[in-house]
């Protein structure tokens, strides 16, 4: 899909969180740690290595977004160039070690997670005023996978990337044995 605006892509990104929480929230304990595989993870596992990833994206995307700033970078003039990270869909369903920086704890439980990721949400979304008046569209740091992306795709990333694990949340939940 092509976004053309900041706005697009955060609303994107919001309609993947609203289908996160709805599918976490309320699971018991039981329900939140069970693993339907030896070296998978749970429910409450996924959403905490969500939670670390954005923190940690917001954090980046903040200094990246500071430097643009001090360079004075006017808007794009007709809006932001058009944003799609089509080009790596295929490679994105692909399975990956996530760093070690990213990895759950374990020790959350599914509010204790929502909050963090509440909050980190609001530390993003108070950068879109910022984004929407910059061109950003040259202002890139890499992905350890997939190369570098300008700051529209890493925000389009964070969506791409809770997807990814909210279908393996529905795996998780559908096993059989699921709780």
């Amino acid at each position: 899909m092509i976004y053309t605006s900041v706005g697009d892509i955060f609303e994107s990104i919001e309609r993947t969180r609203r289908a996160v929480y709805d599918r976490v929230e309320g699971l018991s304990a039981e329900q939140a740690t069970f693993r339907s595989a030896q070296d998978g993870w749970s429910p409450s596992e996924l959403l905490e290595h969500m939670c670390i990833s954005e923190e940690r994206l917001v954090a980046a995307l903040s200094r990246s977004l500071r430097a643009a700033e001090a360079e004075n970078r006017p808007a794009h003039p007709a809006g932001i160039p058009p944003v799609s990270l089509d080009r790596i869909e295929s490679q994105a369903k692909a399975r990956f070690k996530s760093p070690e920086r990213t990895q759950p704890t374990g020790t959350l439980s599914i509010p204790e997670v929502i909050e963090r990721m509440r909050r980190s949400r609001d530390r993003l979304a108070a950068m879109r005023p910022r984004l929407e008046v910059i061109d950003a569209s040259d202002v890139t740091f890499p992905h350890p996978v997939f190369g570098p992306f300008n700051l529209y795709e890493w925000v389009l990333f964070i969506g791409m990337h809770e997807q990814r694990h909210l279908t393996q949340i529905e795996s998780v939940m559908s096993a059989p044995n699921f709780p």
